[in-house]
């Protein structure tokens, strides 16, 4: 049977370094769990310095380990006899958790990066079979400690919101896109209640992004602008509620309400009063259909820190009553049936059930790395959806840029599928439409719009968008474009960036100008020595035709290559617009390949042919 498995050396060995830990006693040795499929073992933790009747002074756990000890899984729960039944930080809800389970949901964050337990010594984790689980277990420990004082958590550390209880969570799920308090719309109004309005994806009816929030009078006081996909994709509207709190509803020592009575107290810790709340925002919902509450309150970045930005969860509200049912006592007017709502919706042992919200404003989900705000907030044209300015374009709208807009008149063939971003799907379809297509779907705030015309001197169309932009990327490496965009007379200082690739992909040539026309006298003279240098270098190499019969040559270079100039053009980009230069620059990049294999890349500085 399961239960009568001997557990791997490697555990068993694990298990005698506990021997010493001092305040550990061990209940049960490893045992084989056949409904999570893991090792578990059962002890308990003394801590003599607290008083007898402090509940974290005796305590009982159970720690499952994986299979694969020393590496996988190790997690800690309380028992549910004599085990932690509060949530603290750095630890998971701490529901009932499996009936079936001889302990709770309550997994506590024992490799935490708190300083009060790294400070300690068991800071660096170990992958021996004998230090990994003492490692874990010292640590379960000194958790324990801090919990009792209260200091799992210290002033200057990362504020960590409470885990929503398990039970409680429904399958909507509400994106919002909430920024810093320094820059927030809240500051312009004293408002702190009124009517939401989301809407869901026709693909997704769960997912609601949050569009507007109104004062009681339906006056706008908040629009969230999405971009182009999420606009195309836009489904059914749905109205519910909205309100600004002081602070976190919380309970102590730290999780958030579970029922109506628990989040009506903690509102009135504030000063506050959830019947107020409910009476003036849920008048406007009485249709015998669920309708929804977000509820907003201030956050810090660190621990006591100030706050930085407005967090919201979000409650189910149940259909309102209406018609016949009305309070006894009242009429079947508004406080009849709010009298009959507070005495069954909203009773104070009444579950909440809470719909999981994810921020999706840009400085929250760009935090792994982004442009500057100068890059951000440009409006950009690139001309040329190829090989190089589909990369370039993808790069840009990942790393934050907003507006952008595509000129390329060709189609998607094949052979443009070993270089390109596109697929397959996209073969025979205009190169800028799907690259736009491509591009919304990467940012929810994006938008980028195609416009399936080369830039000619006898298109005025083309020409007047162009005036729009104040970012201007060639990728076409076409002189014809560069004197169009020389006779373009713009109202403001633009910058121009014409990025080329040389032969066989060795070299990328960027140059900048910032000026209201393209500056091509400048340029072209510049561009003719490095030209005739690479001419005499391949002059006579016949390059690689598409087909049979007389076609068109196709360039020759790698994706790795024209991804490589690409990422190159868009940190030249990105400096550029930095150091916005007084004068035009031509910058050279080589790239190096030695025989032994190290690859570089390398400003050139003098006009040669290449080594």
């Amino acid at each position: 049977m399961d239960w009568l498995r001997q557990a791997p050396e490697p555990l068993s060995r694990a298990q005698l370094s506990l021997e010493t830990v001092e305040g550990f006693a061990l209940v049960e040795t490893f045992r084989w769990n056949e409904i999570v499929k893991k090792w578990t073992i059962h002890f308990q933790v003394s801590l003599p310095e607290l008083d007898a009747d402090n509940p974290l002074g005796t305590t009982d756990w159970y720690l499952t380990v994986d299979e694969a000890y020393p590496l996988g899984r190790i997690d800690i729960y309380p028992a549910k006899i004599n085990g932690l039944t509060d949530t603290y930080p750095h630890q998971c809800y701490n529901a009932e958790g499996n009936p079936d389970l001889p302990w709770r949901a309550g997994n506590i964050c024992a490799n935490t990066q708190a300083k009060i337990i790294g400070r300690h010594g068991y800071d660096v984790e170990p992958y021996t079979a004998e230090d990994r689980l003492l490692w874990h277990c010292q640590r379960s420990i000194e958790w324990i400690r801090c919990a009792s004082r209260g200091d799992l958590v210290l002033p200057g550390e990362p504020f960590e919101l409470p885990h929503t209880p398990p039970s409680c969570e429904s399958s909507e799920i509400f994106r919002i896109s909430e920024g810093a308090i320094a820059a927030s719309p809240w500051s312009n109004t004293s408002v702190t209640s009124g009517r939401a309005r989301v809407f869901n994806l026709k693909t997704n009816d769960k997912k609601w992004f949050v569009e507007l929030l109104m004062g009681s009078k339906k006056e706008e006081l908040v629009h969230i602008p999405w971009g182009q996909e999420i606009s195309r994709r836009r489904g059914q509207s749905w109205e519910g509620a909205w309100v600004r709190l002081q602070a976190m509803p919380a309970v102590k020592p730290y999780r958030l309400p579970e029922t109506w009575g628990e989040l009506k107290q903690a509102i009135s810790e504030q000063g506050e009063s959830l019947r107020g709340i409910l009476s003036s925002v849920t008048k406007h919902l009485r249709d015998g259909e669920n309708h929804f509450i977000l509820i907003g309150f201030p956050i810090p970045e660190v621990l006591e820190g100030p706050p930085t930005i407005t967090h919201w969860i979000v409650l189910a509200l149940p259909a309102l009553s209406s018609g016949y049912s009305y309070a006894n006592g009242f009429r079947a007017n508004e406080q009849g049936y709010f009298e009959y709502d507070m005495r069954t919706r909203f009773q104070s042992d009444k579950q909440l059930v809470y719909m999981p919200t994810e921020n999706w404003h840009p400085d929250q989900i760009q935090n792994r790395g982004r442009f500057q705000e100068g890059l951000r907030t440009a409006r950009v044209a690139l001309i040329g959806c190829g090989a190089l300015g589909a990369p370039i374009a993808e790069m840009l709208v990942r790393g934050g840029v907003h507006q952008m807009t595509l000129f390329d008149c060709e189609r998607i063939e094949i052979g443009n599928l070993t270089r390109h971003t596109l697929s397959m799907d996209d073969i025979g379809e205009g190169k800028a439409a799907r690259l736009a297509q491509r591009l919304n779907s990467l940012n929810p705030h994006v938008e980028v719009a195609s416009v399936p015309l080369n830039v000619t001197i006898t298109n005025e169309d083309t020409s007047q968008r162009l005036l729009e932009h104040d970012l201007i990327i060639d990728c076409t490496a076409s002189d014809e474009l560069l004197h169009v965009l020389a006779g373009i007379a713009f109202p403001h200082d633009v910058h121009f960036f014409s990025i080329s690739i040389g032969f066989r992909a060795k070299r990328m040539f960027c140059f900048h100008a910032k000026d209201e026309s393209f500056p091509v006298d400048e340029f072209m003279p510049e561009m003719l020595e490095w030209i005739e240098a690479e001419q005499n270098k391949f002059k006579g190499e016949a390059f690689p035709r598409e087909g049979i019969g007389c076609y068109h040559p196709v360039f020759p270079a790698r994706c790795d290559d024209m991804w490589l100039w690409a990422s190159i053009a868009v940190k030249a980009i990105a400096k550029g617009i930095d150091s916005s230069p007084s004068e035009p620059v031509l910058h050279v990049y080589e790239h190096n390949e030695d025989e032994e294999g190290p690859v570089s890349i390398r400003r050139a500085i003098e006009v040669s042919a290449y080594e």
